[in-house]
């Protein structure tokens, strides 16, 4: 019965970690500033502070390099302040152009609609008081 509970508890383990794979966000929008989440575990750091943020964009751009797994790279850019202070921008799925002050947010890697983007548009307008383009 001991391997019994081992195995049942493998397995609930197994389903967890699943889950999250497959639900996994990539940033969430609060009244703070802009989250990303690192890894399996959920964990959120800041990396762009309400204050910072000057305008942000959805964009979609064809790509033509053949080793890509998608055809079209699909992101947010964020424009921030002349005075801006960026935080841990350590992952694969953001770029950081310090000489026009933009951070773009790649979303090929997550289930991202543009239904998604109208709400986040709407709530960035609505609560950050920024251009939306």
């Amino acid at each position: 019965s001991y391997l019994l509970i081992q195995i049942v508890l493998g397995l609930y383990s197994l389903s967890v970690i699943i889950k999250q794979l497959l639900g996994k966000k990539f940033f969430e929008v609060t009244p703070e500033g802009v989250y990303i989440y690192s890894g399996l575990i959920i964990e959120k750091e800041t990396f762009i502070s309400k204050d910072n943020l000057v305008s942000a964009a959805y964009k979609e751009v064809k790509e033509s390099d053949p080793n890509l797994d998608y055809d079209t790279d699909r992101f947010i850019e964020f424009k921030l302040n002349d005075n801006s202070k960026v935080n841990k921008i350590s992952n694969s799925n953001i770029s950081f152009d310090t000489e026009k002050l933009v951070i773009k947010l790649h979303l090929n890697q997550c289930n991202f609609s543009l239904k998604e983007w109208k709400e986040i548009s709407t709530y960035l307008k609505k609560n950050y008081n920024i251009d939306v383009i």
